[in-house]
């Protein structure tokens, strides 16, 4: 009997051992799990600027901004942020925003496309002693003027090689209702990138006003028209992201701006984020 209750002990110590040993590493790799994702860089919204006046009424974010140029808040910029603008603007060229957009800025992309015409860029720094504001003139092929920009501020990202992986397409052919912007979307090469995904159209009809659907999975940060709501006259965008704890390819993307009978064609830009 004793033999018994000897060997009954060891088998329910052994029992316990195990079951706490698949507990706790369970619970580390669910802890690993929540880092990995705080690791990913973390996006916030600065400011929107916009500017309209092509329907009679005049629409702007504030008085720099114009036919003629910009101006762009960064009240809540820390120092350390990765600072993304995205601007879009009716009709232009491929040097219609400044480069670099302002001090310390690198380009990403500038490109005028569309049977109307619209010019969307991207510029990036780090931030280091940020002004109260970005301005500047526009360049060559301004028409109506009307805008729409998104700075964006992104923290914990590498601050020596932030940017990872981009991809910047804008649709040819004929104009749609709604408009549906595609990418290929882009390939990370390490573990723990934040997303950016950004959107415009080229209206040819005006005025309108959109109903933003962003990709699958992806979490909206912002979305505007020239009239600094969902309406617009001529361009419009919308802003978001997701946090890939794995490298590798997104897959294709695709958003939507919807309109009503409002026709359209848009651009994409996709860019991934490193962690430190």
């Amino acid at each position: 009997m004793g033999f018994l209750m000897i060997n009954f002990k060891k088998i329910i110590l052994i029992l316990l051992f195990a079951f706490f040993s698949i507990d706790s590493n369970a619970f580390f790799n669910l802890s690993m799990l929540s880092k990995n994702k705080s690791l990913s860089p973390q996006p916030r919204l600065i400011s929107n600027s916009y500017y309209s006046d092509y329907n009679g009424p005049v629409y702007k974010s504030s008085a720099g901004m114009s036919i003629s140029g910009f101006e762009i808040s960064t009240s809540g910029v820390v120092n350390g942020d990765l600072l993304l603008i995205i601007a879009s603007i009716d009709n232009g060229s491929d040097t219609l925003w400044p480069n670099p957009i302002a001090s310390g800025f690198t380009q990403l992309y500038q490109k005028v496309y569309g049977n109307d015409g619209e010019t969307f860029m991207i510029s990036w720094k780090i931030a280091n002693n940020e002004p109260v504001q970005y301005n500047g003139v526009y360049g060559p092929g301004i028409i109506s003027g009307s805008a729409a920009i998104t700075l964006l501020a992104i923290s914990g990202a590498n601050n020596s090689t932030p940017i990872n992986a981009t991809n910047f397409h804008y649709d040819v052919g004929v104009d749609t209702a709604p408009v549906v912007s595609t990418s290929t979307g882009v390939t990370t090469t390490v573990n723990n990138c934040t997303i950016i995904y950004a959107s415009g159209v080229d209206w040819v009809n005006t005025p309108g006003s959109s109903v933003f659907t962003q990709p699958a999975g992806y979490s909206m940060i912002t979305h505007l028209g020239d009239n600094g709501t969902d309406s617009w006259d001529w361009t419009s965008q919308q802003v978001s992201y997701l946090k890939k704890p794995t490298s590798g390819a997104t897959g294709a993307l695709s958003s939507i701006d919807s309109a009503g009978v409002s026709v359209g064609i848009g651009w994409s830009a996709v860019i991934a984020i490193a962690p430190p």
